[in-house]
């Protein structure tokens, strides 16, 4: 007998969440119309088949060409058996138990890289450069916490540094709800103006965070700006008892990619055309340190 799948939506800005379940599995999917991805948020399955074959439906039903899963070290061998590729292996990610992050594409364009090799040699070069010691900034900068007040000069950072961007993040009302629903922002102000920005978007179901939003005006940077907002951000994350702060970092980005090599981050894997940044798709190095 087939079985009996209930499907429930929850839209949400551009992209929605649907939910599915039946004795065999519960599912939650984010449907990303923005990366042209679909994320699987979480899952309980028995029947692996039967949940491949949903994802399946689910990203031909919605056109989308990259397919996103965190498996568990007692599963991620069911879903590798079952063409997803193992892109990153993040080992302290839920609680300090390992995470492995998972894709399969549906396109054979999201699936290329013209710029792999390139970004394998930054990143080679990055590995072999002795890490640089982090410097105070300037006096002229401090470090504060984002206001009410700073959305205005939010989005007119981020629209400045980011054509696109993964998140509706240049959204008057995503922003202000990202600013009290699980995220802490860390902003650095030159006389009253914020000039960079970064935040952390907090998981409780794993005790880990991502370390996001990282932008800084063009003519400020240099100035070891991204560097000091990292170290505020995890000192904030050991504050509330997180065990992992990680990264995904633009791979063809030499700048950002050494503010995490600096801040003694490990790079775990790249994901390939993950998504939707500056007009075009991106790889995306995982960069993750444990801070409990």
């Amino acid at each position: 007998m087939q079985a009996v799948i209930r499907e429930t939506e929850k839209k949400k800005e551009k992209n929605f969440y649907v939910e599915k379940s039946a004795q065999e599995l519960e599912v939650k999917f984010l449907v990303d119309f923005i990366n042209k991805r679909l994320k699987i948020i979480k899952y309980r399955c028995n029947d692996y088949d039967m949940l491949c074959r949903e994802i399946d439906r689910m990203a031909k039903k919605y056109n989308l060409t990259k397919i996103l899963l965190t498996a568990k070290e007692d599963d991620w061998q069911k879903f590798f058996v079952r063409d997803f590729i193992l892109e990153s292996l993040h080992p302290a990610l839920f609680s300090g138990q390992p995470g492995y992050h998972m894709s399969q594409f549906t396109s054979i364009d999201r699936l290329k890289s013209d710029v792999y090799f390139l970004e394998k040699n930054i990143l080679k070069k990055i590995q072999e450069s002795y890490p640089h010691k982090l410097k105070k900034i300037a006096d002229a900068y401090i470090i504060d916490n984002v206001k009410d007040n700073d959305i205005n000069q939010l989005l007119n950072l981020y629209k400045t540094v980011f054509t696109t961007y993964p998140t509706p993040i240049n959204d008057r009302e995503y922003l202000k709800k990202s600013l009290y629903m699980n995220h802490i922002f860390k902003v650095i102000r030159h006389q009253g103006k914020i000039v960079s920005a970064a935040s952390l978007d907090i998981d409780r179901s794993t005790n880990s965070a991502e370390l996001t939003d990282c932008a800084t005006l063009p003519e400020y940077n240099g100035q070891g700006l991204m560097a000091a907002l990292v170290c505020a951000l995890e000192q904030e994350a050991k504050k509330i008892g997180l065990h992992t702060v990680y990264t995904m970092a633009r791979a063809r980005s030499i700048g950002i990619n050494k503010v995490f090599y600096n801040n003694q981050y490990k790079y775990y894997g790249c994901l390939i055309n993950n998504c939707d940044i500056c007009g075009q798709f991106e790889d995306m190095n995982l960069w993750s340190k444990t801070i409990s």
